[in-house]
């Protein structure tokens, strides 16, 4: 969350073990509305400004194309920051997606993260490689013969992947944050007179 999702490497698809969701996802979403959200000059604040409305319009559309895919949303709203009103900003978005579809296919350079459940190693990998992107990834597991195979040539195909042996962890959470192509190929240009996101002013 502390680049507001605006970076190729930002964390954007967490894969988790059935065996420990039901657990994970609550303290991830006390989490997400509990970061402070503002100018991140000031101490204690994590999540800052997206670069512009557009921004802001296509982290939106992304959210409700996942809704219309029957996923569940906690967060994503518009926030007003006091002394900062030409400034875009948005509380991160956990979206629990129920398959791997849509926007959680695509990259939105937004303070978005996708959330889905797994049982399978194997299962949690092909999800993990069944994008374009792929800059980086890791694992979280107490099993290193899971590390092993998820940082081997059948593993992750990441460009860079990691493993990460994590012992108190019950079974196994795979993790991919992954870049499509260079930012300046997708972005949108930010755009003068236009500092409110057009979410702000839905109700």
């Amino acid at each position: 969350m502390g680049t507001a999702g605006q970076r190729c490497t930002t964390l954007r698809r967490l894969i988790v073990h059935d065996d420990v969701y039901d657990a994970l996802i609550p303290r991830l979403k006390q989490a997400f509305a509990n970061a402070a959200v503002g100018d991140p000059r000031r101490d204690g604040v994590l999540v800052g400004p997206l670069i512009d409305a557009r921004a802001c319009d296509a982290m939106m559309a992304a959210l409700d194309a996942a809704r219309a895919l029957g996923a569940r949303v906690s967060g994503g709203e518009a926030v007003d920051v006091p002394g900062l009103d030409g400034g875009v900003y948005v509380r991160p978005a956990l979206v629990e997606m129920p398959a791997q579809r849509g926007p959680m296919l695509a990259e939105t350079f937004a303070p978005i993260l996708y959330v889905a459940r797994e049982s399978d190693l194997g299962a949690a990998i092909g999800l993990n490689n069944a994008v374009a992107q792929g800059l980086s990834s890791s694992i979280f597991t107490n099993d290193l013969r899971e590390a092993e195979a998820f940082a081997s040539a059948r593993g992750s195909d990441c460009g860079s992947p990691t493993s990460t042996s994590a012992p108190r962890a019950p079974r196994s959470a795979a993790r991919s944050a992954a870049r499509r192509r260079p930012a300046a190929a997708g972005s949108p240009a930010p755009t003068a007179g236009r500092p409110i996101c057009a979410a702000s002013r839905k109700p």
